[in-house]
C-alpha cells in the first residue's frame, strides 16, 4: 500500500549472460493526493486523503489524519488502507464515521460490530493507538451489489443516528448507530448529495434534483429550480449551496417557510 508522501520504486533483477548486469531502477511512480474531507469538531481538525496513480482515482487509497485546531505541526496519520475512503464526519462525542466506495462504514467509536475481512482489504493505524472498527452496509436490492455512499452525517454515536446517504437506482437514505448497525431508511429515489436534521425533520440535497424531504408519503422536493450541491443545518435553518462556480447559497427559514439567497 503506497504511503503518503513517498513515491514508489520499481526495482528489477538482473538478466542472464556473461558479465554482472546492475539492476534496473524505473523512475518513481508518482502518486496524486488529494484532502478531500475537512471536519471540526472538539478543537480538532481530521481530514482524509486520498493517493491514487493518475487516471485510476476509482482505486485511490484512503487516509485520515489529525491535528489541533490551528496548529502547523505534523498531523497524526491514524488510518491507512487500501479501501477507498470518500466521505468522513466527526460525532460530538470526537469519534470518525467514514464511508468507502465499497460499501464500508469505518468508525473510531466504541462499537459492538464483529470485523468481517475481506481477502484484499488492508488497513493500519500508524499512529495515535485509535482502535477502528467497519461494517458492510446493507446490498442494493435491485442487484444485490454493493452501495456506493456518497455522504455520511449524524447526531451522535452513542445513542443518536448516523446517516449514509447513497445513489443507487435513484438513492437511498440509511440510518444506524453504533449498536444497531445500519437499516434502509428511506428509498424514496433521493439521489441524495448530503442530508441535514434540522427540527426533526430531514432534508436532502439531491443535485439537479433541487433539494427533497423525505416524509411519509414519499419524497417532496422543496426547491427544483437550483443545483443543491450540499446541506447544512442551522438555527431553525437550512443551508444549501450550489455546484460549485455559484458565488452563493440559499437559506431557509423553517419559521417562516421563506427562502433567501445570500451573497458575499
Amino acid at each position: 500500500m503506497h504511503e503518503p508522501g513517498d513515491a514508489a520504486v520499481v526495482v528489477e533483477g538482473g538478466s542472464s549472460g556473461e558479465g554482472s548486469h546492475e539492476p534496473s531502477k524505473e523512475a518513481p511512480r508518482e502518486f496524486v493526493e488529494d484532502i478531500v474531507v475537512v471536519h471540526e469538531g472538539g478543537g480538532v481538525v481530521h481530514f482524509l486523503l486520498i493517493t491514487y496513480v493518475p487516471g485510476d482515482s476509482g482505486n485511490a487509497a484512503g487516509y485520515v489524519f489529525r491535528r489541533p485546531v490551528g496548529s502547523d505541526e505534523p498531523a497524526e496519520n491514524i488510518l491507512a488502507t487500501n479501501d477507498t475512503l470518500r466521505e468522513l464526519w466527526c460525532s460530538p462525542q470526537g469519534h470518525v464515521w467514514a464511508t468507502s466506495s465499497t460499501g464500508l462504514v469505518w468508525t473510531s467509536a466504541p462499537v459492538p460490530w464483529t470485523d468481517t475481512m475481506a481477502p484484499d482489504l488492508e488497513f493500519d493505524t500508524p499512529e495515535g493507538g485509535v482502535t477502528w472498527r467497519h461494517t458492510a452496509l446493507p446490498a442494493q436490492a435491485h442487484n444485490d451489489g454493493r452501495p456506493n455512499p456518497s455522504s455520511v452525517w449524524g447526531t451522535s454515536d452513542d445513542d443518536g443516528d448516523v446517516y449514509v446517504t447513497g445513489r443507487s437506482r435513484g438513492g437511498r437514505i440509511l440510518r444506524g448507530s453504533a449498536r444497531r448497525g445500519f437499516t434502509v431508511a428511506v428509498r424514496d429515489r433521493v439521489a441524495a448529495l448530503g442530508v441535514a436534521l434540522v427540527e426533526g425533520r430531514l432534508f436532502c440535497a439531491a443535485g439537479k434534483g433541487g433539494v427533497v424531504e423525505p416524509t411519509a408519503h414519499g419524497p417532496k422536493t422543496l426547491r427544483d429550480d437550483i443545483a443543491a450541491w450540499s446541506v447544512a443545518e442551522g438555527e431553525g435553518r437550512v443551508y444549501v449551496t450550489q455546484t460549485p462556480g455559484e458565488a452563493a447559497y440559499c437559506e431557509l427559514d423553517l419559521a417562516t417557510g421563506q427562502w433567501h439567497r445570500r451573497y458575499y
